[in-house]
């Protein structure tokens, strides 16, 4: 009884642990792959579960035209020309990423961590490389 008391006890402690440290960054993190929007798209709609595989959780590196800048709160989000007319690459940006310059048809380059297929590619705690 005791040591089931013990190890609720350390779980609820990391699990607050993790809540309050915050998003993490990946501004220093490593680049694991590189890819156009073009082709991060044809994957996800040719083999979305080896496409998951393959990128899931992966600091990805994505050179590509913006297609649309939007502003939520204090976070931005963009959205990458993929050629598919239903689907783009999203990423919303890390709080501190200013992309108020940059406009419809501008060239960025960015890393960010693939979270997944809906109808576009999600990605998040976007940085921009410079």
């Amino acid at each position: 009884m005791l040591l089931a008391i013990l190890v609720v006890g350390i779980a609820i402690g990391k699990g607050v642990q993790m809540y309050t440290k915050g998003p993490v960054s990946i501004a220093d993190e490593k680049v694991d792959l590189s890819i156009s929007p073009q082709s991060l798209i044809k994957d996800f709609t040719t083999d979305e579960a080896a496409a998951n595989t393959k990128y899931m959780n992966q600091v990805i590196q994505v050179d590509g035209t913006v297609q649309t800048v939007v502003k939520n709160g204090d976070q931005y989000q963009v959205s990458l020309q993929t050629g598919n007319p239903m689907s783009a690459v999203t990423v919303t940006f890390e709080k501190a990423q200013d992309l108020s310059n940059y406009a419809p048809g501008d060239n960025i380059k960015l890393k960010a961590l693939c979270s997944g297929f809906l109808m576009d590619v999600e990605m998040t705690n976007g940085v921009l490389i410079h």
